[in-house]
């Protein structure tokens, strides 16, 4: 199936009285009165994770964690792996907040996951109502025959959850308002319009967004089907012309929970022959359990031709 947009670039339709903080300021500015308190998130097949504490401050969210290895060999207990990530905040999945800790036979180990702040408020995230964490606990030794365990998405309410309004789409809000100056950016196009909807996902909105003389697209994806899913976008045409056939993301999105997938236009340039000028750009969006597994297939088409997006 084909979906096309026209839309309406809708940078400047809102209010400009709330949208001239910098990164620095809205970091200031980020509710740090929550708190998540200690404890036990995995306590089976003798290992045991514990969270000991929650703090935040202007840089990023600190939670401190204990390992408990009761097995007779070294483990790894790692999250937000490329491998395996679906760590999320407040409904959004996120990419900080990567960790990785050996633990020997019979040992305990502490060890600090850093979630970027600059991250949760490029998706309009200003305060923590949950943190969903996940890890994979495997053997070092690539001979072992321990099964690797994979705990799944873990939620950690905070204080400020029963208070939280979910339904309200704070990334949108602050794509309209906040991001430009935040992020040093320019967004060149930027509707809201939903692009697809199927069994498994929502694409609500889409971006073009300029950074640093780098382009990007910026896809707003949220898991409707029930149960945590792969998504990934390929078969990248820009003007036409097919860019790549690799993936320009692949995740794993949580059930209800909210993927701002990038398409890092810039990163195909070179060896794009077309326009100079972005008229359209099309893509592929794949869900399953995997991409050899996959569940939908879904081909967008956003219509830029108004715009007037310069590629070289």
């Amino acid at each position: 199936m084909v979906k096309k947009t026209e839309g309406s670039n809708n940078s400047n339709n809102s209010d400009k009285s709330s949208g001239n903080m910098s990164l620095a300021t809205l970091k200031k500015k980020f509710d740090k009165t929550a708190e998540i308190y200690s404890t036990t998130l995995y306590d089976e097949d003798d290992v045991k994770i514990s969270l000991n504490d929650f703090e935040i401050d202007n840089d990023g969210v600190e939670l401190s964690f204990a390992f408990t290895n009761d097995t007779d060999e070294t483990l790894e207990f790692v999250s937000n792996s490329s491998g395996y990530a679906v760590n999320s905040v407040n409904g959004y999945m996120i990419s900080s907040g990567y960790m990785n800790v050996e633990v020997e036979a019979g040992q305990t180990e502490s060890e600090t996951m850093t979630i970027d702040l600059a991250e949760l408020i490029t998706n309009g995230i200003s305060k923590i109502a949950d943190i969903n964490v996940g890890f994979s606990i495997s053997a070092s030794d690539y001979d072992s025959n321990f099964e690797t365990i994979y705990t799944g998405a873990i939620k950690l309410e905070s204080s400020l959850a029963d208070s939280y309004d979910y339904s309200e789409n704070l990334y949108q809000k602050f794509m309209k308002n906040g991001f430009e100056k935040a992020l040093n950016s320019k967004i060149l196009y930027y509707s809201d319009n939903q692009l697809l909807e199927n069994d498994n996902i929502e694409v609500n909105s889409f971006a073009i967004v300029e950074a640093n003389d780098k382009l990007a697209a910026m896809v707003e994806i949220k898991n409707v089907s029930g149960y945590e899913i792969q998504c990934w976008s390929d078969k990248i045409f820009l003007n036409d012309e097919s860019l790549t056939e690799e993936f320009g993301w692949y995740n794993t999105i949580n059930d209800e929970n909210t993927l701002i997938g990038v398409i890092d236009i810039s990163l195909y340039l070179d060896n794009y022959k077309g326009s100079s000028e972005l008229n359209k750009i099309k893509f592929t969006i794949g869900t399953g359990e995997s991409s050899y597994e996959t569940e939908t297939s879904d081909e967008i088409e956003v219509d830029l031709s108004k715009e007037k997006i310069n590629l070289k």
